[in-house]
């Protein structure tokens, strides 16, 4: 079995594999696309994890729709790139991992943006196919959870959707959202 290891230099900050959550939920944006137009797919996408995939795949950034909310909207032109506007950079990609290949802890300086601590699980086509992270969203998980492991949200401060009281009546059944949904952008 291959495996990979991200290294930094300087002091470190070790991610701890146990507790790795897995899920397929995410959508696929263009690092390259404008900021208007990549904000407002953010907006209207249901997932809660987005893959960004620069230089034709060589480069994948996880980011939840919480920190693509925060940092997008920052008084960027509308035709900024991206890729420009979040200040991605080699060095702050998320860690590919190819069939077969084992995650292996990401040692990365303390200052580091969540990006650079994520994984992207490619498949036999070298497609995103899940991300993990410490916390990601559990559902649907695709590998063991770490008792005690956080749900991401919990983690960034948002507060997780809650059941419904008892006697009150549900919310009305939704369609399963898509997964792993490529999003274009706008012409």
């Amino acid at each position: 079995m291959n495996t990979r290891s991200r290294g930094g230099g300087g002091s470190t900050l070790a991610l701890p594999m146990t507790g790795l959550l897995w899920t397929s939920d995410f959508a696929v944006l263009d690092a390259h696309a404008p900021v208007a137009g990549a904000l407002q797919q953010v907006l209207d996408a249901r997932q809660a994890w987005f893959v960004l995939v620069r230089d034709g795949g060589r480069h994948v950034y996880v980011f939840s729709r919480t920190e693509l909310l925060a940092a997008l909207p920052l008084g960027f032109a509308p035709g900024t790139p991206l890729e420009q506007a979040l200040g991605l950079r080699e060095d702050l990609s998320s860690v590919q991992l190819r069939p077969g290949e084992q995650a292996l802890a990401i040692d990365r300086p303390p200052a580091t943006p969540p990006s650079a601590l994520r994984y992207v699980e490619l498949d036999a086509a070298g497609a995103p196919a899940a991300v993990a992270g410490l916390g990601i969203a559990p559902t649907p998980v695709r590998r063991g959870r770490t008792p005690g492991a956080l749900p991401i949200d919990a983690a960034l401060g948002e507060a997780p959707a809650r059941p419904a009281a008892a006697g009150s009546e549900p919310p009305p059944a939704a369609a399963a959202p898509p997964t792993n949904t490529p999003m274009s952008t706008p012409t």
